[in-house]
């Protein structure tokens, strides 16, 4: 999973050591089908892994007030994306990557598997927009996407 930056409130995002899981962590949790309830957070953690899955963000921290207008965040993601690229073929060495993020759209446009090194899964060739208003719409189609890949993957 690739997201633009990491969420700014720690309940929201997945790897903080919070008890609690809100916003973006809860809407991954949803679309890879993980069951949250009564559970502790590194038996969660342990599960997300299991799956295969790991999160990792362009802009590995949360946003500074002056970086939240759209072309700061724009000029910041064109800045780190060709060494964030880099880093996910070299370390992460994924099989597939599904952007979370709408404002990853524009940087993922055009790039093929071979520039991955991994197939991309995608929205109709957009991100999964877990960063929308109303997400419901993108976790549904994150977890058919998910369920259809693992069963291809078989």
């Amino acid at each position: 999973m690739l997201g633009a930056y990491s969420p700014e409130a720690d309940p929201d995002f997945l790897y903080a050591e919070t008890a609690e899981i809100t916003g973006e962590g809860k809407h991954l949790l949803t679309a890879t089908g993980i069951n949250a309830t009564g559970k502790r957070k590194e038996a969660i953690l342990t599960e997300f892994q299991r799956g295969g899955f790991l999160l990792g963000y362009v802009l590995e921290c949360a946003l500074e007030p002056e970086s939240r207008n759209e072309a700061a965040l724009a000029a910041l993601l064109k800045t780190r994306m060709p060494a964030f690229l880099a880093r996910l073929r070299r370390s992460f060495q994924p099989k597939c990557v599904a952007s979370i993020s709408s404002k990853l759209d524009p940087f993922l446009e055009g790039l093929t598997e071979k520039d991955l090194n991994c197939a991309r899964l995608s929205d109709g060739g957009k991100s999964f927009a877990l960063d929308r208003p109303a997400p419901e719409q993108a976790i549904e189609s994150l977890r058919q996407t998910l369920a259809a890949s693992k069963a291809v993957a078989r």
